[in-house]
């Protein structure tokens, strides 16, 4: 009997029909399909909430930085490194002269002036070296 009623009808009306079967069709399996993902995606969506979390936040400091361009406003100075920077140079700095203190003091100190030395004269106005003659 249905396939009576559907000979009876116009070709427009058959085209809606099945369009609309098809559609009711798809609509259920979708949302069959739904109800089973429905599980693995909350699984899913969970362990990825971090990561979008994170993206989140830079997403809005490069929105952020970008206003600021277009307004004209410069960025703000990085404090925190140039103070870390600054730190690490005192630290180097005092390590090596600790360093410096150290091989200085190891070292023996000749009061005596070997023969092999050379001696520097000074000279004065008149081209005398001073303190050859004495």
């Amino acid at each position: 009997m249905g396939t009576n009623l559907l000979h009876r009808k116009s070709k427009t009306e058959r085209a809606t029909q099945q369009a609309w079967d098809y559609l009711k069709h798809t609509v259920e399996s979708a949302g069959d399909l739904a109800g089973s993902t429905r599980s693995t995606m909350s699984s899913t969506v969970s362990s990825a909430a971090g990561t979008i979390g994170a993206a989140t936040s830079e997403a809005k400091y490069r929105a952020q930085a970008a206003l600021d361009a277009l307004a004209g406003r410069r960025p703000a100075l990085p404090w925190t490194l140039i103070a870390g920077a600054a730190v690490i140079g005192v630290v180097a700095g005092f390590a090596v002269s600790v360093a410096a203190r150290r091989s200085l003091a190891e070292r023996p100190v000749e009061d005596e002036i070997d023969d092999a030395d050379e001696v520097v004269a000074i000279y004065t106005g008149d081209r005398t070296p001073v303190g050859l003659n004495d």
